[in-house]
Formats: structure tokens, C-alpha cells, sequence
């Protein structure tokens, strides 16, 4: 590591990101610029983003749900903020989290007391520190699934959490934990990934893989070996210490666990973990990296319980309106055990319905905008935020996408494609990994910067190994869009 820190690292040693209560209650009878550098990144780590336009001095607010998993109460208060303070809106995330927007700084206090009165917690959402884990939505209720990770999950999320010792990192730290039949957890973009495994023995455990990622030079995950269940925490432990003390604090371009592994070698991170551990793990030979399969579970499902099911709702662009969030949750109260999961493909599920519930619920939720049906367009795509609110985007992506799926569904009905839209090269809606990706560009015109899109393709490799996909486009017009979809999927 560079002993030139880059300014956003010199003020981060003088600051204690999880000192939110201070700073909330200073900054609620304050204008937005009073914000200090150190408040800023105070905001940051309690999962707070300034959104565009600049000038309506209005922040994004991002929940941080471990599993994915919120009660139906929960659920309730949050679509309550979201009606009286951010537009009615909600925004589902690829890290299972939730999104409202368009929050003034005069609320924010009061929004974090309602969030930690229901149990919820934003904590560590954004910032540099270790993210929300992101695991199989259907963890615990498939009665496919290789492992339950919710414990693990549960494990690392307490291990992390408010914990100052990894309270400054020198980049965000993405976990996944994949227990899924389906692979529908893409452990080959995170930093580090857990993913199901049997060693030699059989004994059920994870396959150790790190430095994936995405961003303008996506990078696939590397197999580091084969650890026990129980080994998981201080394996990621020691991992993250690893990332605290070696990754790059001078460039924050070059900062990321993905960039420490290009510049070590996999070799030499494997010696520094085993020092650290004072054990190795395994290195099983053939154990390769699954390609994670793009598919959610969606539709009626079978569960593990007899007479449950498993109702997997589409959610278009990952875009709720705080009615749609409060039909949710009546739905898990009244037919379920009270508990909603958000999936890592914008979508949501309802857990435990009740087996004779199932028609009713599936009628209440067409009735107010949710339709249930595995081969709707809307289940397949993935939307960043876009220019309509996040200050690196060069598109807008929500409305035009719901358009799009609309258009595509009455176009190429039961026939949807892996659908991935980002409003930039950095990635956020993983368009390298899209069947057809849609990134976010520009050009130059008279009257300031003109939206257009390029286009990239990926095709499965033949033994099921991850890649990513190819541009084969650039700078199409938003209006042309459509027609370059139908294209691709014609193709197919």
C-alpha cells in the first residue's frame, strides 16, 4: 500500500463512521451545506447517499436486510416513509436491499429512530466497510437447496456490523454465500464468495472464492479452497483484516479486493490467509467456480413444508410503490408467517403461503400491479438507478426500462431474455453478465449530453463456467433500443 493516502483517506482517520446519532441530530436543524467532509462520510456508512439533482439537497437512503428477509411490520413502516417522505417509491437492490429516495436532511433523524423502533438498519449499506451479505432468497424453504446459509449469513452479519475494527476498509467488501441448486447467488462477482460444497469426505462446506467484480474491468472470483461451515467467519475475518491492511488507500480507482489479487497473484494471498489462519484451506482439485445462473425463483414454488408455498413475484424494474410494499406485507400476515424476501434480481418473494391462500393471493397481487408468472419480462431484468437520481449514470434507466418491458412483453410474450440495464460503465446493473446488457453512454450535443446505450451479448459457455458478455454496439439511441433487443433475442 502506498504511504500517500488520497484525501478521502486522510479524512477517514479522523473519523468515526458509526458516530450517526451526533451527527443526524446536528445536521437536522442544518442546511446541506453545512455538511462537513466528516459528516459526509459519517452519512455514507449509515447507508446515505446525496442524490441528483444537487441542488434539491434530497438524499437516498439505503436498508441494509441480511437475508433479504423483513417482517411484514417492518415491511408496513418502511412503506410509510416511503409515502409520506420519498415519493410513494421504492427501489429494490442486487444486494437484497431497499431503497427510498428523495429524503430532505431535516427528516433523516427521525427516519433512523422510526428504522431502529421497527429493527431495521442501514448500517454499513454503503460506505467502506463490508457490505450486506447477498445469499439464496429461498434459503431455508427450497427443498432443492444444497445448504441453508441463513445461518452463516445470521454469523457474518453479527461479525461485521458496528464493528469499528473493520469499520474502515479501504474499498466496500462484498460477501455472498450461495447455498442454491439453482446458483441463483453470482459468487464469481463478489469479493468474496462462499459458495455450497463437499469436500473429499462429503463433508458439506464452502468452496472459498475471491477478487470478483464488475465495474469498467469486470473480473471473475479465484478458488482459494475448501473450508468447514464453521470456518466461515474468521476465514472472512481474515480475509477483510487482509483487505485493511494491504489494499490500495492512495488510488481509490485501483482500491478494490480485485485489484489487490492482480497485483499479489492468488499464490501469495493463499500464504498471507494460512499465516493469518495458522491453517490453510483445502485445495480440492477440480473444485471450479459455478457461473451464477441468472435465474430467481419465481412463480408458485414448492417449499420444504408440506401445504406452503413459495410465491416469487416479478417486480418490474425493481421499482415498488409503498401500496404495492403494504399489500406485501398484508399478504405474508394474513397468508403467511409474516415475513417478505427481496432477491438479488429486484424481485420479492412471499415465503410460507398458505397452500389454499395461493389463488387469492396470486389475484390481489394482479389486481394492483404485480402479476406472478416465471416468464414475464419483468422477473428476468436487472435496473440500475440510473441518471434520474445517481450523480455517475449518463442514462436514465427506470422508466425507460418499465417501457421497454412493457413493450417486450406484448412483443416477444413467454420468451424473456437476461435483461441487465446500467446507466454507466461502472456496472450496478450488471450488464456484463445479461444474456442482452444495456450500459448507459453518451454523446456530445448542442445542448449538453445525449443519452445512448451499447449493447453487449454474452453466450453460456458450453461446460457452464462464468464469463462475461461482449459489447457488440455502442451509442445507440434510446428510441432504437426495442428494435436492437428483438434483434438479439431473434439471435438467441
Amino acid at each position: 500500500m502506498s504511504k500517500e493516502l488520497s484525501p478521502l483517506e486522510v479524512a477517514k482517520q479522523s473519523v468515526d463512521p458509526y458516530a450517526g446519532e451526533a451527527v443526524f441530530a446536528r445536521l437536522s436543524r442544518a442546511t446541506v451545506a453545512d455538511i462537513t467532509p466528516e459528516e459526509d462520510i459519517v452519512m455514507r456508512w449509515h447507508g446515505l447517499y446525496r442524490q441528483r439533482p444537487a441542488e434539491a439537497g434530497l438524499f437516498t437512503l439505503r436498508l441494509r436486510l441480511p437475508n433479504g428477509a423483513l417482517t411484514a411490520q417492518q415491511a408496513t413502516v418502511l412503506a410509510g416513509i416511503a409515502a409520506r417522505l420519498g415519493g410513494g417509491r421504492l427501489d429494490l437492490t442486487t444486494r437484497q436491499n431497499i431503497e427510498v429516495h428523495g429524503l430532505p436532511l431535516a427528516v433523516l433523524e427521525g427516519v433512523f429512530h422510526e428504522l431502529r423502533a421497527a429493527g431495521l438498519t442501514t448500517l454499513g449499506a454503503c460506505g467502506d466497510t463490508v457490505r450486506g451479505m447477498v445469499a439464496c432468497p429461498a434459503a431455508g424453504l427450497d427443498p432443492d437447496e444444497m445448504l441453508d446459509t441463513r445461518p452463516v449469513v445470521e454469523s457474518l452479519t453479527a461479525a461485521f456490523v458496528g464493528n469499528r475494527e473493520f469499520g474502515n476498509l479501504p474499498r466496500k467488501l462484498k460477501v455472498a454465500v450461495c447455498g442454491c441448486a439453482r446458483h441463483c447467488v453470482p459468487v464469481e462477482i463478489n469479493d468474496v464468495g462462499l459458495e455450497a460444497a463437499s469436500n473429499e469426505e462429503g463433508d458439506l462446506g464452502f468452496a472459498l472464492f475471491v477478487g470478483g467484480g464488475l465495474s469498467a474491468s469486470p473480473t471473475l472470483a479465484q478458488s482459494v479452497g475448501w473450508i468447514a461451515q464453521d470456518q466461515a467467519v474468521p476465514v472472512v475475518k481474515a480475509i477483510a483484516a487482509i483487505f485493511r491492511e494491504h489494499g490500495n488507500r492512495s488510488n481509490r480507482a485501483r482500491a478494490r479486493m480485485k485489484h489487490l489479487l492482480g497485483e499479489w497473484g492468488i499464490d501469495r494471498f493463499r500464504a498471507e490467509l494460512e499465516s493469518r489462519l495458522g491453517w490453510a484451506p483445502r485445495v480440492i482439485p477440480g473444485m471450479a467456480l459455478h457461473a451464477g445462473s441468472g435465474r430467481d425463483h419465481l412463480g408458485v414454488l414448492p417449499q420444504k413444508d408440506a401445504g406452503r408455498r413459495l410465491v416469487g413475484v416479478p417486480v418490474a424494474a425493481g421499482l415498488l410503490t409503498a401500496d404495492q410494499l403494504l399489500l406485501l406485507a398484508k399478504l405474508a400476515a394474513e397468508h403467511g408467517e409474516g415475513e417478505l424476501r427481496t432477491t438479488l434480481y429486484q424481485n420479492v418473494l412471499l415465503p410460507d403461503i398458505a397452500e389454499e391462500a395461493v389463488d387469492t393471493v396470486l389475484a390481489k397481487l394482479a389486481e394492483n400491479g404485480l402479476p406472478v408468472s416465471e416468464s414475464r419480462w419483468a422477473g428476468h431484468t436487472i435496473v440500475c438507478t440510473g441518471r434520474e437520481f445517481c450523480n455517475k449514470a449518463m442514462a436514465e434507466t427506470k422508466k425507460p426500462a418499465i417501457r421497454l418491458l412493457e413493450a417486450l412483453e406484448e412483443a416477444l410474450p413467454g420468451r424473456p431474455a437476461r435483461l441487465r440495464i446500467s446507466g454507466c460503465p461502472n456496472g450496478c446493473g450488471q450488464h456484463a453478465l445479461g444474456e442482452i446488457g444495456l450500459q448507459g453512454s453518451g454523446v456530445k450535443g448542442e445542448s449538453g449530453l445525449e443519452e445512448r446505450f451499447d449493447v453487449w451479448v454474452r453466450e453460456a459457455s458450453p461446460d457452464g463456467a462464468p464469463s462475461f458478455g461482449r459489447r457488440v454496439m455502442s451509442r445507440v439511441r434510446p428510441e432504437e433500443v426495442l428494435a436492437v433487443v428483438r434483434e438479439q433475442v431473434a439471435r438467441f
